[in-house]
């Protein structure tokens, strides 16, 4: 927000002050945000609030009519102005010192910004009564502001930047009123205007003449009755006294400098929130990318997952080459010597056999050849997220509203829950064993378990099996279509051995498409209805082994 606390914004503040506030009463005068100051008129039952607002980055003083005071959080100030009645507001000539003169005492707020805004109440010969914010000024001080008459343009040394020269002076112009005295001086000369230019690149026969434009623009400002409100390339608000040449978005024009700063506030927010989401979405799909990217360096590292696997199968064979592979061992390595004579040290559990910590190794091998497998699956989905949310994060710069942003937030959430999907397909917390190079097979390890694996998992054309008539797992089949007979025949006989019947000679086992799997309102968890079953006769076979 600009220019709400410009000397000439403070000059009609004032006066729309001294208009509206005369004869009224003060009622209340309270703080329930912080560095925020509310006091309360009132005259004839019509309520009127001055706020002020004191933070370093957007001080301002504004009329916003009634005012709601916060029961809990509301700390009451200067008590001893409550009942005085409001005689006028003025601002000091040359500097953003606001004084409220009241039947007993004053009000003066000091807009300096930083630490230096400050409001003091103070008595009739210039004793401060009481004080909001921290200030070196207490109670019994005198009040005396230090102020230093602006210099005259012309006292500025001739390698000052010209802007800066007209934004100091005497005429209290500003940066933007500056630059609004140089647009116009410039383009009526036909020249280009640079910020850079200084005093000394003006000829002398047009300083005059560009001072009088610095005046004209003074004068519109202080004789202004009407009011604007701009928003710049950034969102930002800008309130003038003065039409702006230099920005083309008018949010708003009035009769009201309050009205005028009310909106600019209510814009900051907006713009404020806005901001902050998109921020937000920008560190989203940031981070997503990261993760995304890492997860592709992982997987095309095909050597490392290679060396563990083959690895794994070397150091499972070596200890069940061992003449002992029975007896237990109680050491944390064994020496093991492989087909060319080298003596491996091979890692191994202190209190199991050669066979079972071969077993252990084998069954790393195949969890990675697994995890290799499903990693090659994700690979292409994966990579399509990475370019959609490049593609994303492309469109952050374009979004100009919070609608666009939530389109954005959307878009996102769909392309996530997508990479969630495929993760939970396949880093599931179901028993998963590989059936060949091309088909897996997923087991539900319970009951709830089964109606996930069943409901969520699964799709309509997956190969869905459970073995006939006893309780057990539920089981999928996913891969590159529909599996031949042995495929189903593999999975069928594991199905059979994660069921009651795991120690039966022959069980029968069910199996449909996953699309005839009913599941009736009302049932315990892993019962289903099957249509269009077929039986399959299989010996129930331990995958583990």
């Amino acid at each position: 927000m600009y220019l709400h606390r410009h000397y000439y914004t403070l000059f009609h503040c004032a006066a729309e002050c001294s208009i509206i506030l005369k004869n009224h009463i003060i009622t209340d005068i309270y703080s329930q945000e912080k560095n925020t100051l509310i006091i309360q008129f009132e005259y004839h039952g019509t309520i009127q609030a001055l706020e002020f607002s004191m933070n370093s980055g957007n001080s301002c003083m504004y009329l916003k009519g009634n005012s709601h005071k916060a029961k809990n959080n509301a700390v009451s100030m200067f008590p001893e102005l409550i009942g005085m009645q409001f005689i006028d507001c003025t601002i000091h000539p040359f500097d953003r010192i606001i004084r409220i003169s009241l039947t007993g005492a004053s009000i003066v707020a000091m807009f300096y910004g930083g630490a230096s805004n400050a409001i003091y109440s103070v008595s009739k010969d210039d004793m401060i009564l009481s004080t909001f914010k921290k200030t070196t000024l207490t109670h019994g001080d005198s009040f005396i502001p230090e102020t230093m008459p602006p210099k005259s343009f012309t006292s500025f040394p001739p390698d000052t930047l010209i802007v800066d020269a007209l934004s100091s002076c005497s005429l209290l112009l500003g940066p933007i009123y500056a630059m609004e005295v140089l647009s116009r001086f410039f383009e009526k000369k036909g020249k280009r205007f640079t910020d850079t230019l200084s005093i000394f690149d003006v000829h002398s026969n047009e300083i005059d003449e560009l001072l009088l434009y610095g005046l004209q623009i003074r004068d519109l400002a202080l004789i202004s009755k009407e009011f604007y409100l701009y928003r710049n390339a950034e969102h930002q608000s800008i309130i003038s006294c003065i039409e702006l040449e230099q920005y083309t978005e008018l949010v708003w024009k009035g009769e009201s400098i309050s009205e005028a700063i009310r909106r600019a506030k209510g814009l900051e927010i907006k713009s404020n929130s806005f901001l902050k989401s998109k921020e937000n979405i920008e560190k989203k799909i940031s981070q997503s990318i990261e993760k995304i990217q890492k997860s592709l360096s992982q997987i095309t590292d095909q050597s490392k997952s290679a060396e563990r696997i083959t690895k794994a199968i070397l150091y499972g064979n070596l200890l069940l080459e061992q003449t002992y592979k029975s007896h237990i061992i109680v050491t944390d390595t064994l020496q093991c010597v492989d087909h060319e004579g080298q003596f491996i040290s091979v890692p191994v559990i202190k209190n199991k056999s050669c066979i079972e910590n071969a077993e252990i190794y084998f069954e790393k091998a195949r969890k990675n050849k697994i995890k290799e497998k499903i990693n090659q699956q994700k690979y292409p989905q994966l990579l399509q997220t990475l370019e959609n949310l490049l593609i994303l994060k492309k469109e952050i710069s374009t979004c100009n509203t919070s609608k666009q942003i939530e389109s954005l937030d959307s878009k996102y959430s769909s392309i996530v829950l997508g990479v969630q999907k495929t993760q939970t397909q396949h880093d599931s917390p179901y028993r998963v064993f590989e059936l060949s190079d091309d088909f897996i097979v997923y087991l539900g390890k319970n009951a709830e378990n089964n109606d996930q694996l069943t409901k969520q998992f699964a799709k309509p054309n997956d190969i869905w099996l459970h073995a006939r008539g006893v309780s057990g797992s539920h089981a999928i089949i996913k891969g590159k279509g529909i599996p031949p007979k042995h495929i189903i025949e593999k999975a069928a006989a594991i199905a059979a051995y994660y069921s009651q019947s795991r120690n039966a000679s022959y069980t029968p086992v069910s199996y449909t498409f996953k699309k005839y799997i009913r599941k009736k309102k009302g049932s315990h968890p892993g019962a289903v209805m099957m249509e269009r079953e077929e039986v399959i006769m299989v010996k129930p076979y331990n995958p583990n082994n």
